[in-house]
């Protein structure tokens, strides 16, 4: 991996100290493989500099642990997969009956993807908005009548009625069973989402998360459990991207090469997906074939 020479490659965006930034970190398969670049401030009002140890809202880059929990309780036993999402959150609408956890996890569904509006979030931060007033709002999606399995469409509610599934099942909140479950077993200290000691899961959990979905048909898609299988430049990757009011963030890891990329920004003004892909091409790039597709090409297939 070729770790040197990033700073004068012209990848890494230039970016003031007193502007909200971006950190960017690499890990290979050696415990001395790897760099970490940081831009810009924490804080804008202190000065604060952004630092390897800075805390950021990653958004959708949450779904895989949401998918991660729900694979454990799977494996316990404690929900079914092929169940209706209605048997664990009640009142919804019709379409509550035909639509599975898998469903739900591989976002075949068939739910809309409803943007809502952002606007009104005050600069100092972001309101905590409540699950409960989220599921109200789902439970006013209308049955369009269509056929759960027939085809992929990524929506984000779909994972807020997982969160509430496992929050049922296992009779506690999603932050609770994360944090016992996943992040304190990971060392995962300052991840918010133990009260007993649980044991680390080995290659099931993860064989299983990586396994891409199955429409009803049984056409394969690229979507896994919370995160997306394909490929880069030739190269098998497992991806996600998330967002939120004033946050971007991008995870892309080359499972053969063992390599990790990461790129957390307190700012949506940047292309976090196209400068963790370009940092990747540089560490890379003696493995990566430039002429085959980008990653933005695979999303239906190598």
């Amino acid at each position: 991996m070729r770790f040197d020479g990033i700073e004068d490659s012209g990848i890494l965006p230039e970016i003031s100290p007193a502007e909200p930034g971006v950190i960017i970190q690499v890990r290979g398969p050696g415990p001395d493989e790897w760099t970490v670049h940081a831009m810009g401030a924490a804080n804008i009002a202190t000065g604060r500099p952004l630092r390897g140890d800075s805390i950021f809202y990653v958004g959708s880059l949450a779904k895989q642990f949401v998918a991660a929990c729900v694979a454990l309780l799977w494996r316990d036993g404690t929900v079914d997969l092929y169940r209706p999402i209605s048997s664990y959150v009640p009142r919804l609408p019709p379409w509550g009956e035909r639509v599975h956890l898998q469903h739900l996890i591989h976002h075949t569904a068939g739910l809309p993807h409803v943007y809502r509006p952002s606007g009104g979030i005050d600069p100092s931060g972001v309101p905590g908005w409540g699950n409960e007033d989220l599921v109200q709002e789902i439970r006013r999606i209308p049955d369009s009548g269509e056929e759960a399995g027939t085809r992929h469409l990524y929506t984000g509610d779909g994972y807020l009625l997982l969160a509430e599934a496992i929050a049922r099942a296992a009779g506690a909140p999603l932050t609770d069973v994360a944090r016992e479950r996943l992040f304190e077993p990971l060392a995962m200290h300052d991840t918010f989402f133990r009260d007993a000691e649980t044991e680390l899961t080995g290659g099931w959990l993860a064989e299983t998360l990586t396994t891409p979905g199955r429409l009803a048909d049984g056409r394969p898609i690229h979507y896994a459990w919370g995160v997306s299988v394909r490929t880069h430049r030739g190269q098998p990757i497992v991806s996600h991207g998330g967002s939120f009011p004033g946050w971007e963030s991008k995870l892309v890891v080359f499972p053969e090469q063992r390599a990790t990329f990461i790129c957390l920004a307190n700012s949506q003004e940047l292309d976090v997906s196209s400068l963790t892909f370009g940092v990747a091409d540089h560490i890379l790039a003696h493995l990566l074939d430039p002429n085959a597709p980008h990653a933005d090409q695979t999303l239906h297939g190598v």
